[in-house]
């Protein structure tokens, strides 16, 4: 009784109000999946799509204002010199500039993260999974159908949620335009019609599509890498190792967290097109060559050899998967 009176005051108060990050500041994407969890779990479908749709928002809240911060502190602390001494004094500058940053852009009443686990649930994008059963419970099939393929397109394999793909398939209404992903990012957008124009012969369009997907593309590379600096995998420290080893433990995890960015990135509508660059180096040499420009076409041609001198693009299988829905 006294956690269902909690929960009831905490959808009047908090569920239809326009942002939580600004407004309850305690009150964070990690708490709001936590209760989300627990209206599914209770059968309240509603709550728990609005707590839901709350932690995602306030996730990309979070997000956006860490990579502002490691932006503006990038740019704020100037470039050290050679000498170790200037080296520690930049990270000092550095780490300084982000503390004051998070705290003016969070406040001092946000709390931090408690666990990365819950943080890593939010990139695997399973909040969907509870909420495309608890939008078919509600009766809602387009919201559903959404949810499921939102999650889906980040976990293509994930079978409990393919078989409810498969059972709202068959459900009265459906129709193939419900097959949308919710959290599609502009380069994945630009890629996907790029593709399209390249199968449709629509040439001008294929290098206008895919100049923008390349630009977005490094775009959300850069946003990527700048996460990773807040993504330490902790499980590298063990015990209590020197200072040299846990510095060099930490640097590694982040190196390998940006290592892995366009890997991450190359997964598109549920599909992994393989070496993200090169693939678009691969159709805009093409394209170029069909519209006759001739600089360009050099420049693609060099480009992809740079990138990549074994990749081979299957483009007619490849723009199919891509294309999709």
């Amino acid at each position: 009784m006294g956690r269902a009176f909690l929960y009831c005051l905490l959808a009047f108060f908090l569920i239809d109000s326009a942002r939580t990050s600004p407004d309850d500041p305690q009150l964070t994407f990690e708490d709001l999946y936590q209760y989300g969890k627990y209206e599914y779990t209770d059968g309240n479908w509603p709550d728990c799509v609005a707590f839901m749709k709350r932690a995602l928002e306030d996730f990309q809240y979070f997000e956006d204002e860490l990579v502002w911060c490691r932006r503006k502190c990038s740019q704020q602390v100037d470039a050290p010199d050679e000498d170790e001494l200037s080296q520690k004094h930049a990270h000092s500058e550095r780490a300084l500039c982000l503390l004051r940053c998070k705290r003016d852009r969070f406040t001092e009443d946000r709390p931090p993260l408690k666990r990365m686990n819950t943080y890593f649930d939010f990139i695997e994008r399973k909040p969907f999974q509870y909420m495309h059963i608890c939008y078919w419970k509600m009766g809602d099939l387009d919201m559903a159908v959404k949810s499921a393929y939102t999650f889906l397109v980040k976990n293509p394999s994930d079978k409990d949620t393919l078989d409810g793909m498969a059972f709202y398939m068959e459900r009265p209404g459906y129709h193939d335009g419900m097959l949308v992903d919710t959290l599609r990012r502009p380069y994945e957008e630009r890629f996907i019609s790029g593709v399209k124009a390249y199968n449709e012969e629509d040439w001008n369009r294929c290098v206008d599509d895919l100049e923008m997907s390349l630009e977005k593309t490094l775009e959300e590379d850069s946003r990527c890498r700048l996460l990773c600096e807040d993504k330490i995998d902790w499980s590298v420290v063990d015990g209590n190792p020197e200072l040299d080893v846990l510095m060099t433990s930490m640097q590694a995890s982040v190196v390998r967290c940006q290592h892995n960015c366009l890997y991450r990135l190359a997964l598109i509508n549920g599909h992994n097109v393989g070496h993200l660059l090169a693939t678009h180096y691969e159709y805009l040499h093409f394209c170029y060559y069909k519209r006759e420009h001739t600089i360009s076409v050099t420049s693609a041609g060099f480009c992809l050899l740079m990138t990549s001198q074994l990749i081979r693009v299957n483009h007619s299988k490849l723009g199919s998967n891509i294309e999709g829905r």
